[in-house]
């Protein structure tokens, strides 16, 4: 999703089933990029807050659906340190809080991931309400953001629920590339858009029968 360009390489940030990952690629004597993954957090959203400028440091900040946003100085030194610098204040407590990343089998054979959200004890008990949340294609996926409305019913999951982001909703077999017009009414996409919706409730109930 983003370069940057340093002193003597690159950072890289992109998506892997939407969730954020960062990468600094050098060019080695030989001629060949080679592609070195900086050390951040996982199942969450990464960005590049700063980078290039005469050197080959970066910063980048990090936010899941359980941790607020932080910023963080990855050292181009051959150790590849990575320090925590700033963090913004917590909205919530979320220390008994697990996120998993999971992924229903579409009808079409696509993966398509997901990620479900809630206290420890509830998801060993099983049995509790669960709010399924997702947004419709056009490339522009809903990330697993900290904290951004009241309505995001990742509130739930902190009162006792379990939440479940499907996160980019688009017809399986489009999972990697969408064309606009494949979602509007009337379009085979539209259908099958709600397939994808439909295919991530019935992965999780095999999973988890009596959430």
């Amino acid at each position: 999703e983003t370069v940057a360009v340093g002193k003597t390489g690159l950072v890289l940030q992109y998506l892997e089933n939407v969730s954020g990952k960062a990468v600094r690629v050098l060019r080695t004597p030989q001629g060949e990029w080679r592609a070195t993954p900086i050390a951040l957090p996982a199942k969450g959203v990464l960005k590049i807050a700063s980078a290039g400028g005469g050197t080959d440091d970066a910063m980048l900040s990090f936010e899941s659906l359980t941790s607020p946003l932080t910023l963080y100085y990855a050292s181009a030194s051959t150790n590849g340190a990575v320090e925590q610098i700033f963090t913004t204040p917590a909205a919530y407590e979320a220390t008994d809080v697990v996120v998993e990343q999971r992924f229903a089998t579409s009808t079409d054979g696509t993966r398509i991931p997901y990620f479900v959200m809630g206290r420890k004890s509830v998801l060993a008990r099983g049995n509790a309400p669960t709010v399924q949340y997702a947004y419709g294609g056009f490339l522009a996926a809903t990330l697993p953001v900290y904290y951004e409305d009241p309505s995001r019913p990742q509130h739930g999951a902190l009162a006792g629920g379990v939440e479940v982001e499907l996160l980019e909703l688009q017809p399986p077999r489009l999972h990697h590339g969408v064309w606009r017009g494949e979602l509007e009414d009337g379009a085979p996409g539209h259908r099958l858009a709600g397939a994808g919706f439909a295919d991530d409730a019935h992965g999780l109930a095999a999973v988890d029968a009596d959430v």
